[in-house]
């Protein structure tokens, strides 16, 4: 779902933290017209969800002029967060250091202008910022050329030594590609079909870039390579061991390197919380907590802001993972103490950056108080999902909730209920995507299954396509690993849905027997 331009200003204000905000409103101080751009700001701060019609009736008799101070704001706005932002982030400050070179080298200023250059060559060395330190580089030719010539034998020596590393990380850039080309070639395959082909698999494994440990030349094109290894190990050879060997060895690569993790802190979060979520499928219950910890440490090890969401989203990421284990070690008081804590940090949660996870995690909620035969409480939470605003990023999580709630009117044997969630699910295909062969023969089958389970007559028919539909899942599951298939979404539940279907089928044999 695309973001109508029209919101871009109210979702750029909705991801202001307070200290952003309160740095903005110093800011604005300094406009010509403060107030105008203030009560605008002001008015979409307010606003839960984007209303233009209100906006209008507040601006009144200057209504028509609004374009024109919305853009004027966006303006402003980004360019108090530039300022705010400058003596925080490297990044900002390197690019903020390109201007000020470039200013030194257009006054022929060469003594400060070197004296920059060398400082920022040295800091994106320090960071392996490989873009900016080719750009630093180019500088450094462009200094050297300015100030002593392209023939002059004083400075031939220092820019042969900067065209030797700029090929140096052209190589190494070149090489991080290639590995960004496997893996888009690798995800599309694998979203457009069943799985990866024996051919497909073939040729991954044998391509060198994967096979050989060396050939990926720098952090970026590792962590490349080992989601990869880990990925085909999962998908296809269902080889846990090896897959789980691939990831820990980069995670302990990158913890070598500190200030990778705090210029990528998403990256090594979402490395730790691959580790967990293999550990659970693996049901090595005993290491998890230990891992879940490490993860809770990582913003105070790394001095990392804790509000930002390249932290906030692998930490819900975190605590979903962490709920999944209590359920499945039916460990109930650490469970509802985590829920405690969830249900109040979903209360500062407005960013539109993170709004998903109250969404993701009420799934898995939901999912817990299903486990545990809280009825009531799985089926406020699965009325708080459906209620939520979705997007794309949170269709999957829609589907699970789906299939939650198609699980509550089997486990309440409620027929009414299964007609309503079939409907839910069949507008969902319509929106996001086409149903599988075998999600096409679930949904068959939970149309047709009240009428064949109260009609006698109908009972070998019911009979025959419970046996079709045990059959076609157990052929999926060898075809798609169950936790990781996002094709054919999640099996787990799937298998809950026909044990369901197969118990309810039996008991009512038994009782008209």
């Amino acid at each position: 779902m695309s973001i109508a331009k029209k919101d871009n200003l109210h979702l750029l204000i909705k991801s202001l933290s307070k200290t952003e905000k309160k740095y903005f409103r110093d800011f604005l101080k300094k406009s010509s017209q403060p107030k105008l751009y203030l009560q605008l700001f002001n008015q979409l701060e307010k606003q839960s969800k984007h209303d233009k019609n209100e906006i209008k009736k507040v601006f009144d008799t200057k209504a028509k002029e609004l374009p024109v101070i919305k853009t004027y704001l966006t303006q402003i706005l980004l360019k108090s967060l530039t300022n705010f932002h400058r003596q925080s982030s490297n990044f900002d400050k390197i690019h903020q250091k390109f201007s000020e070179i470039n200013i030194l080298l257009q006054k022929e200023l060469f003594d400060i202008a070197e004296f920059e250059i060398e400082k920022i060559i040295s800091l994106c060395r320090k960071k392996d910022f490989q873009h900016e330190l080719l750009q630093s580089l180019e500088f450094k030719k462009q200094f050297l050329l300015q100030k002593f010539g392209p023939g002059s034998e004083t400075s031939k020596k220092a820019l042969l030594e900067a065209i030797e590393e700029q090929n140096s990380l052209l190589g190494k850039i070149y090489n991080l590609h290639q590995y960004q080309e496997i893996q888009a070639s690798f995800y599309e395959h694998f979203h457009q079909t069943a799985g990866l082909n024996p051919t497909i698999y073939t040729n991954l494994h044998k391509n060198s870039l994967l096979a050989e440990e060396k050939s990926a030349e720098s952090l970026p094109a590792q962590i490349l390579r080992a989601e990869l290894l880990y990925s085909l190990h999962i998908f296809k050879d269902k080889n846990y061991q090896e897959a789980r060997q691939s990831i820990e060895k980069v995670i302990k690569q990158i913890e070598y390197n500190p200030e990778f993790i705090r210029e990528n802190p998403l990256t090594y979060l979402s490395l730790l919380n691959k580790q967990v979520e293999l550990l659970l499928h693996l049901k090595h219950f005993t290491e998890i907590p230990l891992a879940i910890e490490k993860i809770r440490q990582v913003p105070e090890s790394y001095q990392l802001d804790t509000l930002q969401p390249a932290v906030v989203r692998p930490m819900m990421e975190a605590s979903a993972l962490e709920l999944q284990l209590y359920t499945s070690i039916k460990d109930h008081i650490h469970a509802e103490n985590l829920i405690s804590k969830l249900d109040q940090q979903f209360k500062n949660l407005d960013s539109p950056a993170l709004k998903q996870w109250p969404v993701i995690l009420n799934a898995q909620i939901a999912e817990y108080y299903l486990e545990t035969d809280q009825i009531s409480q799985a089926v406020q939470r699965i009325k708080t999902i459906k209620s939520a605003e979705s997007s794309l990023r949170e269709n999957e999580t829609l589907f699970q909730t789906l299939q939650l709630d198609l699980i509550l009117a089997l486990k309440q044997k409620n027929f009414l209920q299964l007609k309503q969630s079939l409907q839910h699910l069949q507008k969902y295909y319509q929106a996001f995507r086409k149903p599988t062969r075998l999600e096409k023969h679930f949904l068959k089958m939970l149309k047709d299954f009240p009428t064949l389970l109260i009609q006698p007559r109908k009972h070998k028919q019911l009979k025959k396509r419970l046996l079709e539909l045990n059959d076609a899942f157990e052929k999926s599951t060898d075809q798609n690993h169950s936790r990781y298939s996002a094709k054919i979404g999640n099996l787990d539940k799937t298998r809950q849905i026909l044990d369901l279907i197969n118990d309810e089928t039996l008991l009512h044999f038994n009782l008209k027997a």
